[in-house]
């Protein structure tokens, strides 16, 4: 899997989340049930990372950010019935 791979030959990239982006994962994303399904628990039991809560977290707990998915919506505004992480920004931005 090429992610995977990126992602352990480039740790250097990879920051630890400030206190704000913890704040904002446990109290924003996590205490939504619904939101909660971006962790794949298959995933990460197979070694694999859950990068999503944390990427949304980086641009929700700073103004200043932008985040950039490949997540997308139909004419109508809708995402697919899976939690992606377009459909949890909408949940709190006015797109």
């Amino acid at each position: 899997n090429f992610s995977v791979h990126f992602t352990k030959t480039n740790k250097g990239i990879f920051f630890e989340p400030t206190n704000l982006e913890q704040k904002y994962i446990t109290e924003k994303i996590f205490s939504n049930q619904k939101y909660r399904k971006l962790l794949d628990k298959g995933k990460i039991l197979q070694g694999g990372y859950a990068a999503d809560p944390f990427l949304i977290a980086s641009a929700g707990a700073f103004q200043e950010r932008c985040l950039v998915t490949q997540d997308g919506f139909d004419q109508q505004g809708n995402v697919s019935n899976k939690i992606r992480m377009a459909l949890v920004c909408k949940g709190w931005y006015q797109l």
